[in-house]
């Protein structure tokens, strides 16, 4: 439930509470005190009935007595007078109304009395110390009835009127309190869907107007640093095609470059193939030792070029492999013959640990599975200590494949160092 509909909710529930109060207890009060003010007003017309019909009974005149009856007789709420005697006998009435009242079986309970449409009053008749019996007066209640009744349509009238207005009032007084709250999550939620062209009215100079005027300044900053963001990106796109172009530059130079220092140190190495297996005129020891180091720095040359353009591949995204079954044995006898003399020049021992069945063919890219044997075992070389010892681990694992690893006795990478490998 939204903050508006808890508020309309509360005021019309509070509203609503207080019209019933008012509707229940101030005709009800009013009743209980046009009651007292009657009861009061009926008491002293009464007492000053009872002294006329007092005086007259002590003068044995009974014209005083009816006059004082009569004189009752202005107020038109009047019903009936009753003058009993000590013995509860009537010798005086006055009935204008002729209501029916059975003086025989009254109850003479001394005060004020309310029944169904009248009160009635029974007081005394005293006068100078000796008493004359008891005055019975009943006076009407119709005009109080009607006059409840009509307070009580009036109250039922202010009750609606108040709760009516109350309710328009809440209904405004909501929508100024929430207008500005709901602006701003409108706000929000499109902030949150990507947008940042939102526009924030400040309609109020309240705490609500203070928290859209600091999302104004937020939305503000929010839209500089979109514009700070975009320019960056931007920038940044720009270095990245810069440093794209630039690396493909340099892929396309490496692999122009291999392929034109290929082709001369191929017709090198074939040229000295060509005095090696020259029948005609053959070397003397001397030359075949100097051909020999021509074939084998031009071997070892082409394989530099070869892993230059395989670098270039690499770069390019363009390298493939060329998977087919592969003899383990017979790749790492390679590898091992090529790093051979790198380990005998430092005198290290290269030790051969393979798995029992060591005849295992695996799939795997011939070229690149000796290049990578090759780097592990020359690492191995070139790091370890003098006369030092270099291990080579074959042995199969549970799916299917064979772990190879490589060791050696040297001072291995730090602990530092071992995530950067």
């Amino acid at each position: 439930m939204s903050i508006r509909s808890k508020f309309l909710v509360f005021t019309a529930f509070l509203l609503v509470t207080i019209s019933i109060y008012v509707y229940i207890h101030y005709p009800k009060e009013y009743k209980k005190n046009v009651i007292s003010t009657l009861q009061t007003q009926v008491s002293s017309m009464a007492e000053m009935i009872a002294l006329g019909v007092g005086i007259g009974s002590e003068l044995n005149n009974f014209q005083v007595i009816i006059d004082a009856l009569n004189w009752a007789k202005q107020d038109e709420s009047l019903i009936y007078i009753l003058v009993l005697d000590v013995t509860g006998e009537e010798y005086a009435t006055l009935n204008p109304t002729n209501y029916k009242v059975d003086a025989k079986n009254l109850m003479t309970t001394k005060g004020v009395t309310e029944h169904r449409d009248h009160l009635r009053v029974v007081i005394p008749v005293i006068y100078n110390k000796q008493n004359y019996g008891n005055l019975v007066v009943g006076y009407s209640l119709k005009n109080l009835t009607q006059n409840i009744a009509q307070n009580r349509n009036t109250t039922f009238l202010v009750s609606t009127t108040i709760l009516l207005i109350g309710l328009g009032l809440s209904i405004i007084f909501s929508n100024k309190i929430t207008s500005p709250l709901l602006q701003l999550t409108k706000a929000a939620n499109a902030i949150s869907l990507g947008r940042s062209d939102v526009k924030i009215e400040v309609i109020a100079n309240d705490e609500a107007g203070e928290l859209a005027k600091a999302f104004k300044v937020m939305m503000e900053k929010i839209n500089t640093s979109f514009e700070e963001i975009k320019t960056i990106n931007l920038e940044m796109e720009a270095t990245r095609d810069q440093a794209l172009e630039a690396n493909r530059a340099k892929s396309e130079f490496l692999s122009r470059m291999s392929h034109e220092l290929r082709t001369p140190m191929n017709a090198i190495l074939g040229f000295a193939q060509l005095l090696d297996f020259n029948q005609k005129e053959p070397l003397t020891e001397s030359q075949k030792g100097s051909v020999g180091e021509i074939l084998k720095a031009g071997k070892h040359l082409l394989e530099l070029i070869n892993e230059v353009l395989d670098l270039a591949k690499v770069e390019s995204g363009n390298l493939s492999l060329s998977m087919e079954p592969v003899a383990l044995k017979e790749v790492l006898e390679e590898a091992v013959a090529l790093v051979f003399p790198l380990a005998q020049n430092r005198g290290i021992n290269i030790q051969h640990l393979l798995a029992p069945n060591h005849e295992i063919v695996v799939l795997a890219d011939r070229t690149r599975l000796k290049q990578i044997l090759i780097n592990l075992l020359s690492n191995a070389i070139k790091y370890n200590k003098e006369n030092g010892l270099c291990t080579i681990h074959s042995e199969k694992t549970s799916n299917s494949k064979i772990l190879i690893k490589v060791s050696d006795t040297g001072a291995g990478i730090s602990k530092e160092n071992i995530d950067d490998l």
